[in-house]
């Protein structure tokens, strides 16, 4: 085998799955250090990876056509499975509301409501809503600091929408999420979501990668889900970005 080969082949030895040497062994290492840092201070995995949203330059959501076109999609995807003006949508984890930017004119005033860790995020989707003349009293975003949802009040949902969130979530906080869901789900309600999979890693346990990332085996999640009272069915595939797999969960007839 020839030298340049011999390198190419030690390199992407040495990359592994993560885009370069130096990411994989300085970049993540650093990060696994700040959460310690951040668990030594008695704070959550929420403040960490809210305070990682708002400062680590690639989490930047740039406000492209490429990027909140997207939104379009999510519009049609919940049109298809029922969602009408009259009904209300939780989007878990908006973002810079490129969802909201097509949820908000479709549904009627009010009947939006996005949550999101990071304030800085909220600020630009709120400007981008402005920028599209979506008025301000027609939708409604809340910061959030943990799972509880108590912020919501007595709100209630027919459809909530979690699209790449439960993947960046470790598991006691899905369950407080779940657990917090049942109170604000409208009979019938229904909760679409993405996770990754740890079958995609070729694992069978829940593993991290790159810090931020949660991947779970599939039947594994399924029993976390039903086991908070929600049916769980992976959906067909069909959607262009590397979502994740896209799943539909409602609460048992038992839990309604």
């Amino acid at each position: 085998m020839k030298l340049p080969s011999i390198i190419k082949t030690l390199v992407n030895k040495l990359r592994g799955r993560h885009k370069s040497i130096r990411f994989r062994f300085w970049e993540v290492p650093k990060e696994y250090l700040k959460l310690c840092l951040y668990r030594l201070r008695g704070r959550s995995w929420i403040d960490y990876y809210a305070r990682r949203l708002e400062t680590n330059d690639t989490e930047a959501l740039p406000p492209v056509p490429s990027y909140l076109d997207v939104g379009k999609e999510f519009l049609t995807y919940l049109q298809e499975h029922g969602l009408r003006p009259e009904h209300h949508l939780l989007d878990y984890g908006c973002g810079i509301l490129r969802g909201g930017l097509q949820f908000v004119p479709y549904l009627e005033p009010g009947h939006y409501v996005g949550v999101e860790i990071s304030g800085a995020r909220l600020e630009q989707g709120r400007r981008l809503m402005d920028e599209a003349g979506i008025s301000g009293d027609s939708y409604s975003t809340i910061l959030v600091h943990d799972c509880s949802l108590d912020e919501l009040g007595e709100r209630k949902f027919d459809y909530v929408w979690a699209h790449a969130v439960l993947m960046h979530m470790p598991e006691q906080d899905i369950k407080t999420l779940l657990c917090s869901l049942q109170k604000h789900l409208s009979p019938g309600a229904t909760f679409f979501f993405t996770f990754f999979s740890s079958e995609s890693l070729g694992a069978d346990r829940i593993t991290k990668d790159q810090v931020r990332d949660f991947y779970y085996p599939t039947e594994y999640l399924k029993g976390i889900f039903e086991s908070m009272g929600y049916d769980f069915v992976i959906m067909p595939m069909g959607y262009k970005e590397n979502w994740g797999i896209r799943t539909r969960a409602r609460l048992t007839s038992d839990k309604q």
